[in-house]
């Protein structure tokens, strides 16, 4: 399963490129429907400023720093927060595509170890560390997120 993780990141990562490109459009995806956010909606973070919490939270995580997450909740919380980022507007594009690199870190704790990147990605938390496949699933899940279309934006 391991060897092909990156061939799906760049599928992903390319995949979500053409939909933004064409998103909304009378473009190739525009007789596409969107399948319910598992778990569905924006959670409480939606009510209360989410956004900004995105843009603190992802910000730091994506900052090449150690992780300052050291606990199972800590994480899980963190997920729930890149969950909506995953959601934002695409004119939060830089908090979008935090998100992503931090999910592509997070993800990549699953391959065997490798050589630094330079420059390094962002920190993978000692628990997703020490069991990725407890995370993987979730976060590939959350990267759903970035083809749902946005509401309240304007079409092409």
């Amino acid at each position: 399963m391991s060897k092909f993780l990156p061939e799906v990141l760049d599928a992903i990562y390319e995949g979500m490129e053409e939909y933004i490109q064409h998103r909304e459009s009378d473009g190739m995806y525009s007789e596409w429907s969107s399948l319910p956010l598992e778990g569905g909606g924006s959670g409480v973070l939606g009510a209360v400023g989410g956004r900004d919490v995105v843009l603190a939270v992802v910000r730091q995580l994506a900052s090449h720093q150690p992780s300052p997450l050291n606990t199972d909740t800590e994480v899980e919380w963190v997920l729930e927060v890149i969950r909506y980022g995953l959601s934002l507007p695409l004119s939060e594009h830089e908090a979008v595509r935090d998100c992503v690199r931090i999910c592509c870190s997070w993800l990549s704790a699953l391959l065997p170890p490798v050589p630094p990147a330079q420059p390094p990605p962002p920190a993978v938390p000692a628990p997703l560390a020490a069991a990725p496949e407890r995370y993987a699933t979730r976060i590939l899940n959350h990267l759903h997120n970035l083809f749902i279309p946005r509401h309240n934006e304007s079409k092409f």
